[in-house]
């Protein structure tokens, strides 16, 4: 079995010519985020500048949106009122996606503290963004519970799913966490082709396909539990896509570059990691 190295990164990232100008490297839309998640669509758009995106705009719920324009005026940010996404607020978010390169979807999006009828009206905006976006995007978290409500399946060429264990088992019923190695790549690959899409299956080792390829990513350590790390992870992925990265490339090398930072900070920090440290390793 084949395992990401740097190599995919040195593909990625090629020397700039010194002509290129702001926009060159793609614009990032981020549609996350609720009064109770503030913090995870800003991770993930920290993650995208950090690697290489020249702008990031992040569209959330107001409360969400405020507290991420404080921390870090470097984004571009779009409020909407209330404590979650709902449908009102589709025609804001397609204006938004308009003249983007990528976007990425789902983070911190919904909890349980909104109920299930809250729920439902957050899938429905996921539901319009994948369906009526023709650039490459990230399902993350929400958006990945999202997607087994379709009455159709959509076009996911150009996309890229990062499912935990469980993300992965409500998408598609198969309950890889309890699997040996090799039945996990087996199911990964069998899943991501039937769905026609990249996923990446984070775990001790992340397997990611796109139905053909196969590769694994070594890089990451135990310590990269806390919550926010899967948001970084789907801000790099987004940032690469912005950039003209193809999704399997994208999500191999995200998947490397995030394990390969939290391994840095892991030496120093150990149990005192935090999603931020790794944004700053990048």
């Amino acid at each position: 079995m084949q395992y990401v190295n740097g190599d995919i990164v040195k593909k990625i990232f090629r020397p700039r010519d010194a002509r290129v100008h702001k926009g060159h490297f793609g614009h990032l839309l981020v549609i996350g985020g609720s009064r109770l998640y503030t913090g995870a669509p800003g991770l993930a758009g920290r993650a995208a500048l950090r690697s290489g995106v020249d702008l990031v705009t992040v569209v959330a719920p107001e409360r969400s949106a405020d507290a991420i324009a404080y921390s870090k005026p470097d984004f571009i940010t779009w409020p909407l009122r209330g404590d979650v996404v709902v449908p009102a607020h589709s025609k804001d978010i397609r204006k938004l996606l308009e003249e983007k390169s990528a976007y990425v979807v789902g983070n911190g999006m919904w909890g349980p503290i909104f109920g299930e009828a809250a729920r439902k009206k957050v899938w429905q905006v996921i539901r319009r963004v994948v369906s009526g976006s023709d650039i490459p995007g990230v399902c993350d978290a929400e958006a990945i519970y999202a997607l087994g409500s379709f009455a159709k399946r959509p076009d996911l060429s150009r996309v890229v799913l990062t499912p935990h264990a469980h993300e992965f088992w409500k998408l598609t019923g198969k309950r890889v966490g309890s699997m040996k190695k090799d039945k996990q790549i087996q199911e990964v690959q069998r899943q991501a082709k039937k769905w026609g899409t990249t996923i990446v299956l984070k775990g001790n080792e992340d397997i990611v396909s796109d139905g053909r390829q196969v590769v694994l990513n070594k890089t990451g350590n135990p310590y990269m539990t806390k919550a926010g790390t899967g948001d970084v992870l789907s801000g790099v992925v987004g940032s690469l896509l912005a950039q003209g990265a193809a999704p399997f490339d994208a999500a191999q090398a995200a998947a490397y570059m995030v394990g390969g930072a939290g391994d840095t900070v892991a030496r120093e920090r150990k149990q005192a990691l935090q999603a931020s440290d790794i944004i700053e390793m990048l």
